[in-house]
C-alpha cells in the first residue's frame, strides 16, 4: 500500500484576440507523489539526533537501524521537510533553572537537517534554523524546507539544539520527504 498526495495546479491560459477580445481557457493537472512523514519518538545516546518512528503507510521509505536517519529510497529530486517544537513546560520553567539553563536570559535553540551521501562517512548542513527561547516564550516551532536532489541510498538526519525541551509527538515534530520527480 503506498501513501499518494494529490494536488490540483490549474493554469490560465489568456490570448488577446483581434478587436481587444480576450479568449480565456483553465487546464486542470492532477499531480501525484510518493510521500514520507515520520513521528518524532525520542532522543539518541549523543543526544542531539533525534529519533524517528516510520508511519506504517510508509512501506516504501525506510529509516536507518538506528532510527535516526532516513535512506532516501530512489534517486531523485525530493521536498524534504522538518519541525521540531521545543517546550520549555517540558522541564518545570517556573523555576529559574531549564534543563540545567537560566531561564531569565533568552536561551538559542535551533534545528538542523544534515545530509550524508552514499559513501561518506560524515554528513553536511543542508538547511538551519535558528531562534530564542525564555520565560515568556515557553513554546517556539522551527521549520524547515528545501528541494535537493538525492542518490538512493542518500541519508538525511535531524539534530536540534536542546533535546530535551523537543515536544515528541506527531503534531509538534516531524519530519519527511516527497519524491518530485
Amino acid at each position: 500500500q503506498r501513501h499518494y498526495s494529490e494536488n490540483r495546479i490549474v493554469s490560465l491560459n489568456v490570448q488577446r484576440e483581434p478587436a481587444n477580445k480576450l479568449d480565456f481557457s483553465f487546464s486542470l493537472f492532477t499531480v501525484s507523489s510518493q510521500i514520507s512523514r515520520t513521528t518524532c519518538v525520542n532522543v539518541n545516546q549523543d543526544g542531539s539526533i533525534l529519533l524517528w518512528e516510520n508511519l506504517p503507510e510508509n512501506n516504501q521509505f525506510q529509516l536507518d537501524e538506528e532510527s535516526i536517519s532516513f535512506i532516501i529510497p530512489k534517486g531523485g529530486q525530493y521536498f524534504i521537510y522538518s519541525q521540531v517544537t521545543f517546550s520549555c513546560s517540558r522541564c518545570n520553567c517556573e523555576e529559574s533553572f531549564c534543563c540545567g539553563k537560566n531561564t531569565k536570559d533568552a536561551k538559542p535553540v535551533w534545528q538542523k537537517i544534515k545530509y550524508k551521501a552514499v559513501g561518506y562517512p560524515e554528513p553536511n548542513d543542508v538547511i538551519i534554523s535558528f531562534s530564542s527561547m525564555n520565560e515568556t516564550k515557553s513554546l517556539k516551532s522551527l521549520y524547515l524546507a528545501r528541494i535537493m536532489t538525492f542518490v538512493k541510498g542518500d541519508e538525511l538526519l535531524v539534530y536540534v539544539s536542546h533535546p530535551a525541551l523537543v515536544q515528541a509527538d506527531m503534531r509538534s515534530t516531524f519530519f519527511g520527504a516527497y519524491f518530485i520527480s
